[in-house]
């Protein structure tokens, strides 16, 4: 049996390939939190474009940022290196329903652990279990750690998100990469949800034209950088509040804020979803 098992009501509105990858990494526990103005101002550290990888049917996208510096290095090391902390924040993703620990080991200079997430959409939906691969190495100035599936549906392989950090002058330093490998089944499927409507939605990357308007990216880089941008911003979001009731308030705020309609449901309804993790 698993040693921890955090649930909650189902939500969604993506496609099944895109819910199957709900790997997110996050921080809570032994961290004070900051008032929500300077939480919504850490979302805009995210340098922009973010950068964007699509060669060999794997797709990736990578984000920079740094934490506030009340945080000390020590506090996010040890956060950062926790499989039970990464299950609880895997819950800020509105299609995660439930998440499980297990099979915890303490490694020379790391941790390697089991984490089940159970995703899927809409109030009685399906919901599909995938197994994550929890991996940590830290050392006293640096620490990577990730959360992978090695399978997920529509045959997606090595779904999930991999951090970087490491102390810097003015806050910890992060580096986030959010990547998959795609199969053909996986292709065809966000082939026909982008022939509809979902084809124009704005990603997070854009350029400036000579007057200043933004030209947002659109098409497969679109989808793929609002799912990783929904994982990425559950960092501040996290990090600077207490309770989990707080955080997904702060996360629905941050992710306001995005052009790309990070939050695609009611306020009132998101928030609900998410306190049975509280």
């Amino acid at each position: 049996m698993p040693f921890v098992t955090i649930s909650a009501s189902p939500v969604g509105g993506r496609p099944q390939w895109v819910r199957a990858v709900v790997a997110v990494v996050t921080l809570v526990g032994g961290l004070s939190p900051v008032a929500g103005s300077d939480c919504i101002a850490l979302a805009s550290r995210f340098e922009v474009p973010l950068g964007w990888s699509d060669a060999n049917d794997r797709y990736s996208v990578i984000g920079t940022t740094k934490l506030h510096p009340k945080h000390a290095w020590a506090d996010v090391r040890s956060s950062l290196a926790n499989p039970t902390t990464w299950c609880r924040m895997t819950t800020l993703v509105p299609d995660v329903r439930e998440c499980a620990v297990d099979a915890v080991e303490e490694v020379d200079y790391g941790v390697h652990a089991t984490l089940t997430l159970s995703v899927g959409s809409g109030d009685g939906g399906t919901r599909q279990d995938i197994e994550h691969e929890f991996r940590a190495s830290v050392g006293s100035d640096a620490l990577e750690a990730s959360l992978r599936a090695p399978s997920a549906a529509l045959g997606v392989r090595d779904a999930g998100v991999t951090v970087t950090a490491k102390p810097g002058a003015d806050g910890v330093e992060l580096e986030l990469e959010y990547g998959l490998r795609s199969s053909i089944r996986s292709r065809l499927a966000t082939r026909a949800y982008l022939a509809g409507e979902a084809g124009s939605r704005p990603g997070i990357s854009y350029t400036k034209d000579p007057d200043g308007t933004h030209q947002y990216v659109t098409g497969v880089r679109a989808l793929i950088e609002r799912n990783a941008m929904r994982y990425f911003l559950a960092f501040p979001a996290l990090l600077e509040t207490g309770s989990q009731t707080d955080a997904a308030d702060a996360w629905y705020e941050i992710a306001s804020h995005y052009k790309a309609d990070l939050p695609e449901r009611s306020k009132e309804a998101y928030i609900r979803s998410r306190q049975e993790f509280e």
